[in-house]
């Protein structure tokens, strides 16, 4: 193949992706009672899931060379990627004004930086399909944004809030709990290229690397699938999904279906072994905490555990608890946000200018 054809070839790759028009299809059958659409079982929910995860699917034999997911993006310099890691490590972040190709680079930058920090407790879980002529670098990094646009791809387009802006937006605020709590470094920037080593607030054992990479894929996966109505909404109007969960958390338990399933097909490393499914079982608990008909029992929870934290020995119960505590803030986080950059406050705006 000459690169004219690879060229074409490759753009023929990049436009043959799920488009938002059949994606707003399949992501409106979530919210169809049985008098429109007959109810979803079980085994159509995983279909549907499916055809959202494999929107970024490679296709064989469609290009010479093994595709790289970067090259699905615009080309990236590395003082973008600086003033990117600038902007991540700090509380003021401005997710809704930033373009989808710039936000997973920020979720691949923050996923990247925690598999570098966490040592030999995260080494096995680093991405790699085997190309033995890419460094291990190149690799992870090419993996984590093909895992970040199938990401993407199970967020939908139309969702003024709950969205894939609304995803990093709570990734980055849960980076920023981790950084201010001393669990983790900031990402190496221009102003600070090597980060300074951490000592922890919490006592040591509390919150490892494990629980730290399990709360990052949580964060950008929390909302995944979202169809842009409640639980209540659900429910009232015997939804196949509130059926199908028996009206308990609902959307959350999607959530969690859809992310288990993008990281099956995606980082299937992560959930192979015994420290594995620990992985997946936290990942599971932290994002079903986002339902707020739980938050007052999380609360009281949370004032049982701040009276004991010094004086108990930590167990996995504990651990668990507090990465749905900064899950929890971070999802809600907007509200203490400097109020330029409040994601709320531009969709509210956004809606108001459409209203008028």
């Amino acid at each position: 193949m000459n690169p004219l054809d690879e060229t074409v070839a490759l753009q023929r790759y990049q436009k043959s992706r799920v488009a938002p028009e059949p994606r707003q299809a399949i992501f409106s059958s979530w919210i169809e009672n049985d008098t429109y659409l007959p109810l979803l079982s079980f085994s159509d929910v995983i279909r549907i899931i499916d055809l959202l995860v494999q929107s970024y699917a490679p296709q064989p034999n469609l290009l010479s060379r093994p595709i790289s997911a970067t090259e699905l993006l615009s080309p990236v310099t590395p003082s973008h990627l600086a003033s990117l890691a600038d902007k991540v490590n700090d509380w003021d972040f401005h997710a809704g004004r930033m373009s989808d190709e710039d936000l997973i680079w920020v979720s691949v930058l923050i996923l990247e930086h925690i598999l570098n920090t966490g040592g030999p407790d995260l080494a096995s879980y680093k991405i790699s399909r085997g190309h033995p002529s890419q460094s291990i670098l190149l690799l992870i990094v090419d993996e984590l944004v093909l895992f970040m646009l199938t990401v993407r791809s199970c967020y939908q387009p139309t969702n003024h809030y709950h969205n894939f802006h609304h995803a990093i937006d709570v990734l980055q605020a849960t980076f920023q709990i981790l950084l201010l709590s001393h669990l983790i470094p900031p990402l190496p920037s221009s102003h600070q290229p090597t980060p300074p080593p951490v000592n922890p607030l919490l006592p040591a054992g509390y919150f490892g690397p494990m629980e730290i990479l399990a709360l990052c894929i949580a964060a950008v996966g929390h909302d995944a699938a979202h169809p842009g109505v409640t639980n209540a909404f659900l429910t009232a109007s015997k939804s196949s999904l509130a059926l199908l969960f028996n009206e308990r958390s609902v959307l959350e338990n999607l959530h969690c279906l859809t992310i288990s399933k993008i990281v099956e097909d995606r980082w299937p490393q992560l959930f192979v072994d015994d420290e594995g499914d620990r992985i997946r079982r936290m990942i599971l608990e932290m994002i079903l905490s986002t339902d707020m008909a739980l938050h007052f029992e999380f609360m009281a929870r949370f004032e049982a555990l701040k009276d004991s934290i010094s004086s108990n020995p930590v167990d996995e119960k504990q651990r668990r608890l507090i990465g749905c505590c900064i899950m929890k803030s971070a999802d809600i986080s907007n509200l203490v946000a400097p109020a330029s950059n409040r994601l709320f406050l531009d969709c509210w705006l956004t809606s108001v200018r459409r209203v008028h």
